[in-house]
């Protein structure tokens, strides 16, 4: 059997030549959003971002960052 990329197949035949950026406010907050957590997520190696994205619980995520506070609060 053949792999078909149904992303492609969908959007192929669209016509985006005449696409504009958007200038919608929650579109370009989320934007920043992600790039903001782009740059964040390339402080750490892959083996450590696979560790906090499999341990996120409430507790977890109160001990990164107690972790992290103590490991630059007096820098």
């Amino acid at each position: 059997m053949q792999d078909i990329d149904l992303e492609y197949e969908r959007y192929k035949d669209f016509d985006f030549s005449g696409a504009t950026h958007t200038k919608n406010p929650k579109i370009l907050e989320m934007q920043a959003r992600k790039k903001a957590y782009d740059k964040f997520m390339t402080f750490f190696d892959t083996e450590v971002r696979e560790i906090i994205l499999n341990h996120d619980t409430p507790q977890d995520r109160m001990r990164l960052n107690a972790v992290i506070k103590a490991l630059y609060v007096n820098v």
